[in-house]
C-alpha cells in the first residue's frame, strides 16, 4: 500500500510499505519520515562526490598516489578516504604526505579513517621495497 510521507527535508514523497498490521507499516511510516526524501539523498551524495573529485584533483597534482590494492567496494571507499584526507593535511600546510601516497593497501585506509591527521602519519607504514 502507498503512504505519503513528509520527510525531515520538507518534501512529500509516496513510498510503498507492504506490512501485516497497521502498526507495523505506521511505524515504518514514522521510520521513513525521520529520513531525507530520495532526490535530496541523491543529490547530497552527488555532492560529496564532487568533493571528493575535487580532493582527490588537489591530491594527485601535489603527488603521486599508489594504486590501491582489495576488493572492488574497498578500493572505491579507500580512494575517498584517501583523497579527502591528503587533500585536507595538504590544505593544513603539511607537506609530509608523499609517504601516505605510497601505502597501497585499501584496507589500511579504510581501518585509519578515523585517525587524527598526526596519528595517520605516525601510524603509516614505511615504503614498500620493489
Amino acid at each position: 500500500m502507498e503512504y505519503p510521507v513528509k520527510h525531515r527535508c520538507g518534501h512529500e514523497q509516496r513510498h510503498s510499505v507492504y506490512r501485516t498490521f497497521a502498526a507495523e507499516a505506521d511505524r515504518e511510516v514514522e521510520k521513513l519520515a525521520k529520513r531525507v526524501c530520495t532526490p535530496c539523498w541523491r543529490a547530497k551524495k552527488l555532492a560529496v562526490e564532487d568533493q571528493v573529485v575535487i580532493a582527490d584533483e588537489i591530491a594527485s597534482d601535489l603527488v603521486t598516489l599508489a594504486a590501491l590494492i582489495g576488493s572492488v567496494k574497498q578500493v572505491e571507499w579507500a580512494k575517498m578516504i584517501r583523497a579527502t584526507r591528503i587533500a585536507s593535511l595538504r590544505r593544513a600546510g603539511r607537506h609530509d604526505v608523499a609517504r601516505l601516497a605510497t601505502v597501497s593497501e585499501a584496507k589500511w585506509w579504510i581501518d585509519n579513517r578515523r585517525r587524527h591527521d598526526t596519528d595517520l602519519l605516525a601510524f603509516c607504514p614505511p615504503p614498500s621495497l620493489p
